[in-house]
């Protein structure tokens, strides 16, 4: 054979045959190989073996040459049979693959009873070609074997761990695009995690925005940052339009992760967590400051410091610059007269541990002048001291200054009635005294000049004693008018609809008018004596008018029930009044609008030139 001819052949042939072949030349470096090797004639009887074999398979190398393979080594293969390899190996002249090795007695393979071995096996052939043995190579893989089952074990570990976060995860890669991402960080973005998967984060795809509602730029997004600078982003936050519509409010944290040796990042992990909820709450909470009209306040009670609203700016018309976020400043702005009222009210509240307060107090504003303000506050305690106060301010000027005015139109109001009381009184009194001289005095002058002339003439003595009587009895009966008109007990003691009725007769009978009567007898038991006193006060006083002043023929007088309110009519025929020319300011108008309104009652009068007048007073009947 020729070298080139002899090269070719130790070509074609394996590099464990050359092997073989210079087993001899070769043998230190076989005893070093850790790999597991085994040579055998054609009928696998060992031939020879290195020194990693023999402390596998225990005793001396010299012990195993000359035995059967198969008999000295317990093996089977995964999802194939020996049979099959050793055909292949027969045929072919090599096998290879993964191999399971028993221990037969039961010695442990470093600490295992199995190991598995990846083994290639390969035909030994002579020069001419023929097969003159077999060499095994095995490689001991339990170990790595071992590490990945450990490695996947963990990978599902951590699956687990990161698929029941209540946060979302997604990894992005250097290119900005999504890698993987949990369960729950794709359901926060409205997607699966097989549709997040490969979405790049710095696309117009993403509308984004600040908690204001401006635009949030995609190079401001918290993985962009990481990605570009290497720099971790804490608690973002960050509003995402998701694709059914609505956005999702995220707080989010980006970490970056390198490549050894690399200063920029191989990639970002970032985590976010929904605050939708929060948010929301939040833009209530602004919404209603701005809807409300106290001027809100919030102090830290460990540093003084103290954030006001802009309400309180409006307010007051200090500007930003000038308010000081401190209680001293504050303090200093209360009227000297309520100052330590305030300052001694504040301690006793946070020394007792009270949790409400309010008070009022004159305060400064930026022109010079006070305002009248309502300050409620909440204290939050912790550990027994008080941690933080939140109030609200309400300027009261206006109410101060409506109640001033309101105390001074009942000041006015109360002179007024007693001004009228007194008119009234002294009417009274120039009635009843014109009432005595005119008509009682008469009468019983006339009865004293027939008494005097009946002594004097005894003829006519008994006809003019008769007269005398009659005059006497005359003025019996008008004191009995004045006394029925003037007795409160009167409705008690007659009742309401005889009462009336009285009135209704001697207004026909002095005045020719005639007076109708609607008296709701059920309502009547409803009120009480004041109240029947005074509908009939308002009767008189009613009727007064109509005889003095209406000119009519017919008038009438209904008191019936509606709802809770009773309503009292009086109505005339007569030649009525203008109102804007001859407002209801008499006496007797006064006398009804101050008697109505002790009940809790109102008075409206409807009339004009030539159509009347009706007067219609209503009260509650409880």
């Amino acid at each position: 054979m020729s070298y080139g001819e002899n090269l070719a052949a130790q070509k074609s042939e394996s590099p464990l045959s050359i092997i073989y072949k210079s087993m001899s030349l070769a043998g230190d470096f076989l005893s070093t190989l850790p790999d597991v090797v085994v040579t055998t004639n054609v009928d696998f009887i060992i031939t020879g073996v290195n020194n990693a074999c023999a402390i596998i398979y225990g005793g001396a190398s010299t012990d195993l040459i000359g035995r059967n393979f198969f008999e000295v080594v317990k093996f089977e293969i995964p999802q194939a049979s020996k049979e099959g390899a050793i055909e292949i190996l027969k045929t072919s002249g090599y096998w290879g693959g993964d191999v399971i090795y028993y221990n037969s007695d039961q010695q442990y393979y470093n600490n295992q009873h199995t190991l598995v071995f990846n083994s290639s096996c390969s035909s030994v052939k002579d020069a001419a070609g023929n097969t003159t043995g077999y060499v095994f190579v095995n490689k001991n893989i339990s170990e790595r074997l071992q590490q990945q089952e450990a490695l996947n074990k963990a990978e599902v570990k951590y699956h687990t761990l990161i698929e029941s976060l209540s946060e979302g995860v997604v990894m992005i890669n250097v290119n900005g695009s999504i890698a993987a991402s949990n369960k729950r960080g794709a359901e926060i973005l409205g997607f699966t995690p097989e549709e997040l998967s490969g979405k790049v984060i710095a696309s117009q795809h993403w509308q984004a925005i600040h908690e204001d509602g401006t635009e949030f730029k995609l190079e401001d997004f918290p993985a962009i940052v990481t990605l570009n600078t290497g720099r971790e982003q804490n608690n973002v936050v960050m509003g995402i339009a998701k694709k059914e519509g609505g956005v999702a409010w995220l707080s989010i944290n980006s970490r970056p992760f390198f490549r050894e040796g690399f200063t920029l990042p191989e990639g970002v992990v970032a985590s976010f967590t929904e605050i939708t909820e929060s948010i929301k709450s939040k833009q209530r909470y602004t919404y209603a400051l701005k809807a409300s009209s106290d001027a809100i306040w919030d102090m830290d009670m460990d540093t003084g410091s103290t954030y006001r609203s802009d309400n309180f700016t409006k307010l007051t018309g200090y500007t930003s610059d000038e308010i000081e976020p401190s209680l001293d400043w504050f303090m200093q702005k209360i009227h000297p007269d309520d100052r330590e009222r305030i300052k001694e009210n504040v301690a006793y509240c946070l020394s007792k541990k009270l949790t409400h307060w309010e008070n009022e107090y004159r305060f400064k504003t930026a022109d010079g002048s006070y305002l009248h303000l309502m300050d409620k506050a909440f204290a939050i305690y912790e550990k027994g001291k008080a941690a933080r106060v939140i109030g609200g301010i309400q300027d009261m000027s206006k109410s101060k200054k409506m109640e001033a005015m309101l105390i001074y139109e009942q000041v006015q109001k109360q002179k007024m009635v007693n001004k009228a009381t007194i008119q009234a009184q002294e009417k009274e009194r120039n009635r009843i005294s014109r009432e005595l001289h005119d008509n009682v005095n008469q009468l019983l002058m006339s009865a004293k000049l027939h008494i005097g002339a009946a002594k004097k003439s005894e003829e006519e003595n008994t006809d003019l004693l008769e007269k005398a009587s009659a005059y006497i009895l005359m003025a019996v009966e008008e004191i009995r008018g004045l006394s029925k008109q003037l007795n409160s007990n009167i409705i008690a003691t007659v009742g309401l609809q005889k009462s009336i009725d009285d009135i209704a007769r001697n207004m026909h009978l002095i005045n020719e008018v005639v007076l109708a009567s609607n008296i709701d007898a059920m309502l009547v038991k409803k009120l009480s004596a004041d109240q029947l006193l005074m509908v009939f006060r308002i009767i008189q006083e009613q009727t007064n008018n109509i005889i003095k002043y209406s000119r009519c023929t017919k008038a009438s007088v209904s008191l019936m029930e509606k709802g809770e309110e009773a309503i009292l009519c009086i109505s005339d025929n007569g030649q009525g009044f203008d109102k804007q020319n001859q407002p209801a300011t008499g006496i007797g108008f006064i006398n009804i609008f101050n008697r109505i309104d002790a009940y809790n009652g109102r008075v409206e009068i409807n009339t004009s030139p030539g159509n009347g007048c009706t007067l219609r007073a209503s009260f509650p009947v409880k």
